[in-house]
């Protein structure tokens, strides 16, 4: 059987941030950040090798 992969569309008016922004947003540094997407801690996006987050997605995170 053949695996589907599903990929989640990104609305153009949610704001793509770096792990840089994403770890200001949460008043840490980058590394932690970093550490948070390892632990699955966080929803996170990759794209190229590179990790991306959605704004919309970590200030939902930070209401619960």
């Amino acid at each position: 059987m053949k695996k589907v992969k599903t990929e989640k569309v990104i609305d153009n008016t949610d704001d793509i941030l770096s792990v840089r922004e994403a770890a200001e947003l949460f008043d840490i540094k980058p590394k932690a950040m970093y550490k948070r997407t390892e632990r699955k801690q966080v929803p996170f996006h990759k794209v190229n090798n590179r990790t991306y987050f959605l704004k919309s997605e970590l200030l939902s995170l930070m209401m619960e």
